[in-house]
């Protein structure tokens, strides 16, 4: 019950993520990964957790300009960042991808052409849900991130 501004209109639409686990490298551990499992009038459907988007206004990732060296750079500074509505970010060495998908934020490489991840099945976007333009949460890696819980964490 979100509102997302695509082809210059603005759609209203239940977003489904699913997540499933991915054996890591070691085969010691899994991880989720996340993807859009469905679009459209879901009102017929439970999850396993429910965010209620009514009034919300949907915007697509944004990337951050500046490249950050490590990881722990990134973290110090990445919520300051994300009340901003950055979702994305460059560092140079990027953690594995089971590390990546705890994060309430993307990473990509320096070197890589970003391209926003479109809302479509089997993709996984970066969003932020904005009320009366305040930004109020975040979607990343399939998990909704309260601006608030960010603040008190300063994950």
């Amino acid at each position: 019950n979100a509102t997302l501004e695509m082809y210059d209109q603005h759609f209203l639409f239940d977003i489904g993520i699913r997540q499933d686990e991915i054996q890591d490298k070691a085969a010691e551990d899994f991880y989720l990964k996340a993807a859009i499992g469905d679009l459209g009038d879901l009102h017929n459907y439970y999850g396993y957790e429910e965010y209620d988007a009514e009034g919300i206004n949907i915007k697509y990732e944004r990337l951050y300009d500046r490249s950050f060296t490590n990881l722990e750079a990134l973290r110090k500074k990445g919520p300051e960042l994300i009340k901003q509505g950055y979702t994305t970010f460059m560092l140079e060495s990027p953690p594995d991808p089971a590390i990546q998908a705890t994060l309430p934020f993307k990473i990509m490489r320096p070197t890589e052409k970003f391209l926003s991840t479109p809302v479509q099945l089997g993709r996984n976007p970066a969003l932020t849900f904005w009320k009366d333009d305040t930004l109020t949460a975040i979607l990343v890696n399939g998990n909704i991130y309260n601006l608030k819980d960010l603040e008190q964490t300063g994950n």
